[in-house]
């Protein structure tokens, strides 16, 4: 119990002052008042919280303390609640704990990921370890951490899965160069995910895949090939999704596409063919959003821009010509047009 002095009601004129005498031992009521449907507690609790965080004496105490609370507090909103402020203030605080206690600090955001059993939780914590991730991986100071994303994204549990994709997605630029001798792992990973029986599995991985292409050097023939295996199975992740009603999610394969023609185009080496006929098929289909639509187009716009001798020696040039004609000839709407729609009063 916080002692009266410490008690989160004060006089109205106090209420933008942290409440007198609490320490991080207060921490549950606090999060428990950030949570409160009443204006003046939650603010004394914003406040008392901000002055809890700046107290150089906490230090390494107050991100510890979030993060038991982020994984053993009974009320899942409180640990979720831990686990967001958690996220913003670890790293201020984070040279404030001893080396042995920063490892034990990360097996315990690892122990999280795997048995949360709330997912808005199991989330959040894993924003934890993104955080902590992108401050120490570079500097090999978490070696072990690809190892458990790998092993995650192979376990029974769907959850864990998602999880590990989610994570992948998120760290791609942190770990991609600590990984780069593991390249083809990295990618085996991700096809994997791509082709896995579970939708959100698949979703995670196609966010998690649009994220290596951005980040990846690409400077090597390993790394080229790694990528143009995941071409086929991007589409197939596409082509379900779209067939399911989850546009949303089977546009992302577009901003793939778009990603490897700008960037990654050795990528697309024998594939020409199988991407134009998707882009064309889905452009195609009245029945699917214009934005849908629109991306699919913009992918061939792209490949005509980057790649004109790619879709030359591929011969279809007089087929797509012949598959697009139609399109020019359906009522105007703005997202069917690209950047260089023609001004509706020329001509």
């Amino acid at each position: 119990m916080m002692p009266p002095r410490a008690k989160l009601k004060a006089p109205a004129a106090a209420r933008a002052a942290a409440a007198p005498g609490a320490t991080v031992e207060h921490l549950p009521e606090v999060l428990r008042a950030l949570l409160s449907v009443e204006n003046e507690s939650r603010g004394i609790a914003e406040a008392t919280l901000k002055a809890l965080a700046k107290d150089a004496r906490s230090g390494g105490v107050f991100v510890a303390a979030l993060l038991q609370h982020a994984r053993s507090d009974a009320d899942a909103a409180v640990r979720q609640l831990a686990a967001v402020v958690l996220k913003r203030r670890v790293l201020t605080h984070w040279s404030a704990l001893p080396v042995d206690h920063q490892e034990q600090f990360k097996n315990v955001l690892l122990e999280g990921i795997v048995s949360e059993p709330v997912p808005a939780v199991r989330r959040a914590i894993a924003d934890v370890v993104s955080k902590v991730a992108k401050a120490t991986v570079p500097l090999g100071a978490w070696n072990a951490l690809p190892e458990f994303l790998a092993q995650c994204s192979a376990s029974p549990e769907e959850s864990h899965r998602v999880v590990a994709f989610v994570l992948f997605a998120s760290l791609t630029e942190t770990i991609v160069g600590t990984m780069t001798k593991h390249f083809s792992t990295l990618g085996g990973l991700f096809t994997g995910g791509l082709s896995d029986a579970s939708s959100q599995v698949r979703v995670a991985a196609l966010k998690a895949v649009l994220a290596l292409v951005i980040n990846a050097p690409g400077e090597s023939k390993e790394e080229t090939n790694v990528l143009s295996s995941l071409v086929v199975p991007v589409l197939a992740v596409a082509k379900h999704a779209l067939e399911s009603g989850e546009e949303k999610y089977g546009s992302l394969a577009f901003e793939v596409l778009d990603e490897l023609v700008e960037q990654q185009p050795k990528a697309l080496t024998g594939h020409i063919e199988l991407i134009v006929a998707f882009c064309l098929e889905v452009a195609s289909l009245g029945n699917l959003d214009n934005t849908t639509r629109r991306k699919a187009l913009d992918v061939l716009s792209f490949l005509a821009r980057h790649k004109p001798k790619a879709l030359v020696k591929a011969k279809i040039v007089p087929n797509l010509i012949k598959a697009l004609c139609p399109l020019c000839g359906e009522p105007k709407e703005d997202l069917l047009y690209g950047d260089d729609e023609v001004d509706e009063n020329t001509g």
